[in-house]
């Protein structure tokens, strides 16, 4: 009875070794693998940001004055989250160009809305800044270090919808360009909205 007990606990010890020779660490939701190969955890903050990369962005600051640490932390989670927009709403306005410029009846009657893309996109960029101002802070972690350093993670999120945020963005940009193109955006300026609502709960 005893060599069979032994030969049981020696044959269910060699597949738990095999098992854990064989198997890869995933990293978890609350983990990221960082560029060394490494896998390190998210804090709060950020793991609230990544699940809604739309509306939120996440930022870190440190300082000895408390107020100044929470303030760069803000100002980099608005950052964050205005270059996450802005890289859709442009995306949304490339495909929406086009799409007055395939509607068009002439060359002339689109070229200046391809034209001053360039310019265009630098104005949705100051846009959107705008609009991340409207954010407040959802989550928050601070630490208090022995070397008197003070140290805050923020997840800021979007006050609105991101329907409201597609009908602002278009707004703001119809003023913004010239008169041609304003009158092609007001034309089209649902088909706009919704090509920037859909880009953006693309995220």
């Amino acid at each position: 009875m005893k060599k069979l007990f032994f030969f049981a606990l020696t044959a269910m010890t060699a597949v738990m070794t095999l098992n854990s020779c064989g198997s890869k660490s995933v990293a978890k939701s609350s983990e990221i693998e960082n560029p060394d190969g490494a896998i390190v955890a998210l804090s709060e903050p950020e793991q609230y940001a990544l699940s809604k990369p739309g509306k939120r962005g996440y930022g870190m600051g440190q300082s000895q004055n408390e107020n100044t640490a929470r303030n760069i932390a803000v100002t980099q989670a608005q950052a964050q989250l205005a270059r996450n927009i802005s890289t859709k709403v442009e995306a949304a306005w490339d495909i929406f160009n086009e799409q007055v410029n395939q509607a068009s009846n002439s060359n002339d009657e689109g070229g200046s809305v391809r034209d001053e893309q360039g310019t265009y996109r630098e104005k949705m960029q100051a846009l959107v800044k705008e609009q991340v101002a409207s954010t407040s802070i959802v989550k928050v972690q601070k630490n208090f270090s022995k070397t008197r350093v003070w140290t805050y993670r923020v997840c800021v999120e979007y006050d609105e919808s991101v329907a409201d945020m597609a009908k602002k963005v278009a707004q703001k940009m119809q003023q913004r360009v010239s008169e041609q193109d304003r009158k092609k955006i007001e034309q089209h300026r649902e088909q706009f909205e919704k090509e920037i609502e859909k880009k953006l709960n693309e995220m």
